[in-house]
């Protein structure tokens, strides 16, 4: 039976208590010890035990970086970075539209860097638009119209041949609406191209030959001219196919023309056929007739090809 009062002399006098078995940390800071390693306040101190209660909390040492981890964090970054920085110029840059086409005697333009279909298109014609002409021809019983390229600054001009074929007067009206008269150089019919040079004193754009033989179908493409005598007329379209063979009538037969959808009607003829970076890549000449009805087929446009052009460039222009 447990007596409260009863003395035990094994204890020799000390009072029973629970011992703190923690080791108690010594307060003198360590020889590596650091401001993030905090020291609390002893809470205590028995005078009769000569011992503290409540050892001390020492704050816990953060784990130092691993070097290795912090290389690849590092690295990680780093990559992050570039791939950012990379995406923005690709971003700022743009998209590019349309197949980079080799210029041929001209020095070829430089890509049009864009964000959208829409925006390409408005660069093309801003770009080609300052080369077209409308071309007046005055032949012995009748007037005809047709379009020009400006393929030299110094006033060189490529049409189709039928559009000046027995003209008596050739007036052409340039991009900036003054006219002047027209002087045919050369023509090769047989390629339905003609030379003709107008003299001015008004600064000329010339366009860029593009490379023909590197067209492919669906590719995207602008048809220019002035179709029923409205100049600068813009009609869009892809190409539909290459290598044609097709008969003009009167014994021309045009080789390896390119198709196309985009509309092309009277006053188109000699005008500009345009790729996506403002190359010039053929000649509107003609559209196919539908046997049944005798009437222009919808989407059925030809053009020759800018290296037949480039041919007869060099057989005229010196």
């Amino acid at each position: 039976m447990y007596d409260p009062n009863a003395h035990d002399d094994s204890h020799h006098g000390e009072l029973e208590r629970t011992k703190i078995t923690e080791p108690t940390p010594s307060y003198r800071p360590a020889d590596n010890w650091s401001p993030r390693q905090v020291y609390q306040p002893w809470q205590a101190y028995n005078q009769e035990y000569k011992e503290y209660y409540n050892a001390p909390t020492v704050g816990a040492r953060p784990s130092p970086p691993q070097p290795h981890n912090d290389r690849v964090l590092r690295s990680i970054l780093l990559t992050l970075l570039c791939a950012t920085a990379f995406g923005a110029m690709l971003f700022g840059a743009g998209w590019t539209f349309g197949r980079n086409s080799v210029g041929t005697g001209i020095p070829s333009v430089q890509p049009i860097a864009v964000t959208s279909m829409s925006e390409a298109r408005l660069k093309v014609v801003s770009r080609i638009q300052p080369s077209m002409v409308q071309i007046n021809s005055q032949q012995e019983t009748s007037n005809s119209v047709g379009s020009g390229v400006i393929v030299d600054q110094r006033g060189y001009i490529v049409t189709n041949n039928h559009v000046i074929s027995n003209a008596q007067n050739i007036r052409v009206q340039l991009p900036n609406g003054h006219q002047t008269a027209g002087q045919l150089v050369g023509a090769n019919a047989d390629y339905d191209l003609a030379i003709i040079k107008v003299t001015t004193s008004t600064p000329l754009t010339p366009a860029t030959l593009g490379d023909s033989s590197g067209l492919q179908v669906g590719q995207d493409v602008l048809a220019i001219g002035s179709p029923l005598g409205i100049s600068k007329t813009v009609t869009s379209g892809i190409i539909s196919a290459v290598g044609r063979t097709i008969s003009e009538g009167h014994g021309v037969t045009l080789h390896s023309a390119i198709q196309t959808d985009a509309p092309i009607n009277p006053g188109n003829s000699g005008g500009a056929l345009v790729d996506m970076q403002g190359n010039l890549v053929g000649i509107p000449t003609l559209t196919a007739i539908n046997p049944e009805f005798n009437t222009p087929a919808n989407g059925m446009g030809f053009a020759i090809p800018s290296n037949k052009v480039k041919e007869v460039m060099d057989q005229y222009i010196r």
